[in-house]
């Protein structure tokens, strides 16, 4: 799972910058619920069409990630006038106080960036920079093992009612980790996906909901998932799928051909270009 700025955990917390997006056309239809092939089964041929669509590299994919970098609090909305000049101030004092913090973290000073970021807390009056305070103290008690105040954090930050997707993306991987996937399933559900543009974010709703459902015993809705996500980013859903909570899918042989043309995917975009004479 993946936690949205989190390093891949099957559920995913996310990016701070926008990638290119991939442009891969349509999608890997024949991994649809609607077309499923059962446990055990050989693949149709659809299910196989579609995969190959996955083994061609696309000269024009310019950007992939191998891993979620722990930056979430970059991530700004876009420019708006209306915003008064003392929220404008706000942001920028909670940014460079994320900052500090998370050299701290980095440092080894878990407890002070904590401590930083709950005694700044009450004093910020606005939604954005509350989320983004809310979410950060997700993240670090997530990393800490102590995935109740983790989820109690991330909770709160999808009651701010700003960053709500992110959120939601995030409680979702602390939910599936304390056992309750169920009700990370039901909070991916909800998250309006065609109204996100950040495809970073989308992909770590797509590869936890397909979490959710392997760990749920839907191996069908999984796949559906983990192809979305693989058609999203398929390099990080590459150097994802050993995540434990995929482990019931791995007997299935519709996960087994994803996993080959991934591979294969992933081994022609990283292997070294030969000097041409």
């Amino acid at each position: 799972m993946k936690f949205w700025w989190l390093t891949p955990l099957c559920a995913s917390l996310a990016l701070a910058e926008e990638p290119s997006p991939l442009p891969w056309a349509g999608s890997i239809s024949g991994i649809e619920a609607t077309n499923a092939v059962a446990p055990g089964a050989e693949p149709s041929d659809d299910v196989l069409t579609a995969l190959k669509s996955l083994q061609t590299p696309d000269a024009s994919v310019t950007s992939a990630y191998t891993e979620l970098a722990p930056r979430i609090y970059s991530i700004e909305p876009t420019e708006d006038s209306s915003i008064s000049a003392e929220e404008r101030v706000e942001r920028a004092k909670v940014l460079k106080a994320i900052q500090e913090a998370d050299a701290a973290y980095r440092s080894g000073n878990a407890d002070a960036s904590i401590n930083a970021m709950t005694q700044l807390l009450p004093s910020v009056k606005f939604a954005i920079p509350q989320a983004q305070i809310l979410n950060r103290l997700g993240y670090w008690f997530f990393r800490k093992g102590d995935y109740t105040q983790a989820i109690h954090y991330l909770e709160r930050a999808r009651t701010v009612g700003t960053l709500d997707a992110m959120a939601a993306c995030n409680l979702s991987a602390a939910l599936m980790t304390s056992g309750r996937a169920e009700e990370a399933e039901k909070i991916l559900a909800a998250i309006k996906v065609a109204a996100i543009r950040n495809p970073v974010l989308l992909y770590s709703i797509y590869f936890n909901s397909a979490c959710a459902k392997a760990l749920m015993g839907k191996p069908a809705d999984a796949l559906a998932f983990l192809a979305r996500a693989a058609q999203t980013d398929p390099i990080s859903t590459y150097t994802s799928l050993g995540d434990p909570q995929l482990d019931g899918l791995r007997s299935d042989l519709r996960f087994q051909s994803l996993r080959a043309a991934l591979e294969q995917y992933h081994n022609e975009r990283t292997r070294p270009k030969k000097d041409s004479d």
